[in-house]
């Protein structure tokens, strides 16, 4: 868990757990969405969620089976992190750091408890979004690094990452310039994430109700994001077509199996609970108009092209 004074750090600066978002790696959030975050444009992320507890407490456990299995002699990073050597915006806080013979610092540490569904990911190693982070904190550090990972709870890999200047050369040069916009107030092009949909959306939820004039430029927007909705209209009949084909083929079966080892097949997912509204209401009048609200209806971007 991070100290308050560590928070506020990692909030004002750009961080490792930044960086993918920056080269547009991240799978959680888009470079749009963290230039809106760090802009004060909406609220960050909590970062004290459970899942962040769980990995904070699996440190002491990854601890004991690196020095005890492994026979590392490692070290707590500073509390205080390590700032880059001429730009101090960048700024790093590592898990550990691998001491040599002398217990002088020789490698970087990095923990990562990933679930076993995920493990595809690494099957050529470390993916880049995580690859890029360790880049950038051997830049700050000047030291190579180590990713100990554990799959699932009780699958634990050594994966090394040696040092790449020129890979992190460029990782710093585009932390520099995105730390530029952000001074300048020159936000990135919105990209197709959903991220990015979600955050405009919170950045601009009270519209004034008026409607502006357009130009050429916003002209080309609406009709490629019209041109898009008929094609995506047609790749979903499509994909529809061929799926009811192949539902009817399959009929009562689990699906086909080819003989090159290809699959098609139609299962049946598991039962879930669901809540039934409709008979809670009708059973409970009173009770359930207490837990009715007034949700506020959300923007729907819709494009109306003349021919």
């Amino acid at each position: 868990m991070l100290t308050e004074k560590q928070l506020e750090t990692h909030n004002r600066c750009i961080t490792g757990s930044k960086i993918a978002s920056i080269l547009g790696l991240s799978p959680w959030n888009s470079k749009w969405q963290l230039f809106a975050e760090m802009h004060g444009d909406i609220e960050p992320p909590d970062i004290s969620t459970v899942r962040m507890k769980m990995g904070g407490y699996a440190e002491k456990m990854m601890d004991e089976y690196v020095e005890k299995e492994l026979g590392w002699n490692i070290a707590s990073g500073p509390e205080e992190g390590k700032f880059h050597p001429k730009y101090t915006f960048l700024w790093g806080l590592v898990d550990r750091l691998q001491l040599n013979e002398t217990s002088q610092p020789a490698r970087i540490i990095e923990y990562k408890n990933v679930s076993v569904f995920a493990k595809k990911d690494w099957e050529e190693g470390p993916p880049d979004y995580y690859r890029s982070q360790i880049h950038f904190y051997s830049a700050l550090w000047d030291l190579p690094a180590t990713f100990f990972t554990i799959f699932g709870g009780n699958d634990p890999q050594v994966f090394e990452v040696e040092r790449d200047k020129e890979i992190e050369g460029y990782i710093i040069d585009q932390a520099v310039v995105f730390w530029d916009d952000l001074q300048n107030d020159r936000y990135p092009k919105p990209d197709g994430s959903d991220f990015c949909t979600k955050t405009l959306a919170k950045m601009f939820a009270s519209p004034d109700a008026k409607l502006i004039p357009g130009d050429q430029d916003t002209l080309d927007m609406a009709i490629e994001y019209h041109n898009a909705q008929i094609q995506e209209k047609e790749v979903t009949e499509r994909t529809n077509f061929w799926g009811n084909r192949l539902r009817e083929a399959i009929g009562n079966h689990n699906g086909f199996l080819f003989d090159d080892g290809s699959k098609a097949t139609w299962k049946k997912n598991k039962d879930s609970l669901k809540f039934d509204q409709k008979k809670f209401k009708d059973e409970n009048p009173e009770l359930a108009k207490g837990y009715y609200g007034l949700v506020p209806g959300p923007r729907v971007l819709r494009v109306d092209i003349k021919k």
